[in-house]
């Protein structure tokens, strides 16, 4: 049996299925671009840890050596117990610093193992490849001026939602079709020929419209509220685009703000961290000199160490702006 599609009834069906295949495989798009995404923010926050642990190990052993300093000049009288108590609290607390930072890398091996695919033992004990330093990636993400809008058309979350707004109109039609009159053909029980190899063959076929015509007098008010529901779903998909495109847009805009901010204050903190170097060669001078407690030595260490630290957050914060405008576009 066949039902003539006068009304459009089934291609609008296969306009519908086929968006929603779109829509499907469109999903798939958001679902890599995120996992991309999540890779290489995993890798850019590993290889600032990387940085942090370098940078308290460093600095620890400075620590250290000023700690056996004090020590030595308090055993011969030059200064007082004070000197070294702070020189100790100050070594043990870049020690903590350290511990945290490798606890926070072992963290983040475990979770690029993870987005990897690696086996439970690699997960347990991952062994990552490093490749570049911060400072060398910093100086590699460079962002191309002017990027059209255009390029938004790409983004797998807009596909999906255009694809679904596609087959939410194309359900209307389909609905609509209802109000119509159904026309059915079906086979008779007669053949044309009694020849075995026509016997099957579908021209040979006695062919019936009696009884086929539908006319659905009783289901207006069904049809109404199918029709309706079709109307509110497409209002529904036509928001949801809307609502992708300005959320599109949100995230260039966020992305390439969090990367100007980033860049600006990467040069900021260099010029801070010149200047402490300066502080803490004469706060050395003066404390040598005897012009100046040992505490305000320590003060220009723990500024310079800070420093440093944030200098590679603004670093890993710029590259991860990268990542997102890379993912918003």
């Amino acid at each position: 049996a066949f039902e003539i599609d006068f009304w459009g009834k089934f291609q609008r069906a296969d306009e519908a299925a086929r968006a929603r295949l779109l829509a499907v495989q469109a999903n798939r798009g958001t679902v890599l671009a995120s996992l991309y995404a999540n890779v290489a923010q995993s890798y850019f926050a590993l290889r600032a840890l990387d940085a942090q642990v370098t940078l308290a190990e460093q600095t620890l052993a400075t620590r250290k050596e000023n700690l056996r300093l004090q020590t030595r000049r308090f055993e011969g009288g030059v200064v007082g117990e004070l000197d070294v108590q702070q020189a100790t609290a100050e070594a043990a607390g870049i020690e903590a610093t350290l511990i945290q930072a490798q606890q926070n890398r072992r963290a983040t091996e475990a979770t690029l193992a993870v987005l990897v695919g690696r086996g439970p033992a690699a997960i347990v004990q991952p062994d990552i490849a490093r490749g570049a330093a911060i400072d060398a990636l910093f100086s590699k993400a460079t962002v191309p001026a002017e990027l059209p809008s255009d390029l938004l058309n790409r983004r797998p979350d807009l596909i999906a939602a255009e694809q679904q707004l596609i087959a939410s109109n194309a359900d209307i039609g389909q609905a609509k079709a209802a109000y119509y009159p159904t026309i059915r053909l079906t086979a008779s029980l007669g053949y044309e020929s009694r020849q075995l190899s026509d016997l099957f063959n579908p021209g040979s076929l006695f062919w019936n419209l009696a009884s086929g015509l539908t006319q659905p007098l009783f289901r207006a008010g069904s049809i109404d509220a199918v029709v309706a529901g079709a109307n509110a779903r497409k209002a529904q998909a036509t928001a949801q685009y809307a609502q992708a495109v300005q959320g599109a847009f949100k995230d260039v805009h966020d992305a390439l703000n969090a990367i100007s901010s980033s860049e600006a204050l990467v040069v900021t903190a260099d010029k801070r961290i010149a200047a402490l170097r300066e502080v803490l060669r004469l706060a050395n001078l003066r404390y040598t000199n005897g012009y100046s407690s040992y505490l305000e030595v320590l003060n220009a260490q723990r500024d310079l160490s800070q420093a440093e630290s944030g200098v590679i957050d603004a670093k890993r914060a710029q590259l991860a702006g990268v990542v997102a405008l890379y993912k918003a576009v």
